[in-house]
């Protein structure tokens, strides 16, 4: 970190580029793995002329041994994202165009964990679409509060998609990811929470993977079949009375929603019409 700090200031670049979560695990990323790739490649040129050293390489050196059940699957799962998805990416970079191609990546960063996940859409330039969300006013009640308003991403996605989806469905609807913006809300005394998502894919057939998907999710973790709730949005409600909805809004754009009850839903949703 000290060289690329000298040759590339990582101050400036973090100052400039660390925007929103997304787009900063999109950075870290590139400098993580740059510096993994580093070592592994020093590792295998020094194992040539001193034995030592692949005592060295066998060494545990991100700590993912030291992962066990009590730790939540997504604390690994985010290091393995800054360490292990960015060395893929910088490999990638540096199997296309060597250390010259990869330089060149601190000039214009990754602008997103997907450019991480799938090197190719940073180089095709793909660039995160700018997705709004209004905040909801006068319809909730006084001891409800915005406690987050964050791009998700997709490494998030995946994230919440495997809470109730394999890994292969899950990161098939994820993949496509265009854009997006979340709000997440809180009632005070109570603790309960409510959400809202809009999202931009890259394509129609994106969007209905990732409907599809969503409806998989919404199913299994309310337990409970899908309704209509107008021409465009289909809703899921438990036997608790938890809610959650789809809109599609279109051929590359979907509002998802999750309250406590029905009309607290239906606010969500109008509040972004």
């Amino acid at each position: 970190h000290a060289l690329q700090d000298q040759h590339f200031d990582l101050q400036y670049i973090s100052s400039t580029y660390f925007v929103d979560e997304d787009q900063r695990m999109g950075v870290l990323g590139l400098i993580e793995g740059d510096a993994v790739f580093t070592e592994q490649l020093y590792a295998d040129v020094l194992a040539e002329t001193d034995p030592r050293a692949k005592e060295i390489m066998s060494f545990d050196i991100l700590g993912f041994g030291e992962y066990n059940d009590a730790i939540p699957d997504i604390y690994r799962e985010l290091t393995y994202n800054k360490y292990l998805d960015g060395m893929n990416f910088v490999k990638y970079l540096h199997t296309l165009g060597g250390w010259e191609q990869v330089n060149a990546a601190y000039d214009d960063p990754p602008r997103s964990s997907e450019h991480i996940l799938h090197p190719e859409t940073y180089l095709a330039g793909d660039a995160p679409v700018s997705v709004s969300l209004m905040p909801i006013y006068g319809v909730w009640e006084a001891d409800w509060e915005m406690v987050w308003g964050e791009t998700f991403g997709e490494f998030y996605l995946r994230q919440y998609l495997y809470t109730q989806l394999d890994v292969e469905t899950a990161n098939q609807a994820a993949a496509g990811w265009g854009g997006d913006r979340y709000l997440l809300y809180r009632e005070r005394d109570t603790d309960q929470q409510a959400w809202v998502m809009r999202h931009a894919w890259d394509t129609p057939t994106d969007t209905d993977e990732f409907s599809a998907a969503f409806a998989q999710l919404a199913a299994a973790r309310l337990a409970t079949s899908a309704f209509s709730l107008d021409d465009t949005t289909d809703c899921w409600k438990s036997g608790d009375g938890e809610v959650m909805c789809l809109r599609t809004e279109s051929a590359k754009g979907t509002l998802a929603v999750f309250a406590p009850n029905l009309s607290l839903a239906r606010a969500l949703l109008d509040g972004q019409a």
